[in-house]
């Protein structure tokens, strides 16, 4: 808050160790806690701009999100070539 910026880091169901409380078993496909998420953080802070980043799992369930939004905007990059030296 410094910097006039909030940090939400979220967990995506049964990863990293976070408990499975629902019937529902893992899918990176399954976008609706994110949605969720989102959508109480928006509420939350309606004029904060909102920023995303993600790896491995955590991309998949991202991008899967931003496809289904009409009104999400995304630039995708790979740092993952520039951090190995090459690409």
């Amino acid at each position: 808050a410094k910097r006039g910026m909030r940090v939400v880091v979220y967990n995506h169901c049964g990863v990293c160790g976070s408990p499975v409380t629902s019937p529902r078993l893992y899918s990176a496909c399954y976008t609706e806690d994110l949605r969720l998420a989102i959508s109480h953080i928006s509420k939350q802070f309606p004029s904060a701009p909102l920023l995303s980043a993600a790896f491995s799992i955590g991309a998949n369930v991202l991008v899967h999100y931003l496809a289904e939004e009409a009104d999400a905007r995304a630039v995708v990059t790979d740092s993952s070539s520039s951090s190995s030296g090459g690409g």
